[in-house]
């Protein structure tokens, strides 16, 4: 990803992060590249396209991203590689309130 690019993708999480003032926490479903090409092929979405290193570097600033974010609101992240749809809503659901 470019300079440009990540600038330009950091513009535009700031802008829709300030969109949300006023919620009480942000929840972030964090997966690894490998399981996010999985579950897209399992949608029948085209995913050969995609290259995996534009995804590691769009992880690494949604990491950044949440990881700024925490300082201002409730953020939790959750690593859902290893999870199920059903298992993701049950760890949101067991996090403590804050």
């Amino acid at each position: 990803m470019s300079e440009i690019n990540t600038s330009l993708y950091r513009k535009i999480a700031g802008d829709y992060l300030a969109s949300f003032k006023g919620y009480d926490v942000f929840v972030y479903l964090k997966t690894d590249e490998e399981n996010f090409m999985s579950q897209k092929r399992l949608r029948d979405c085209e995913v050969s396209s995609i290259d995996r290193s534009y995804l590691s570097q769009l992880n690494k600033l949604y990491d950044i991203t949440f990881d700024d974010l925490k300082e201002k609101q409730v953020v939790i992240i959750l690593d859902t590689t290893e999870f199920s749809e059903k298992e993701t809503f049950t760890a949101i659901l067991k996090q403590p309130e804050k």
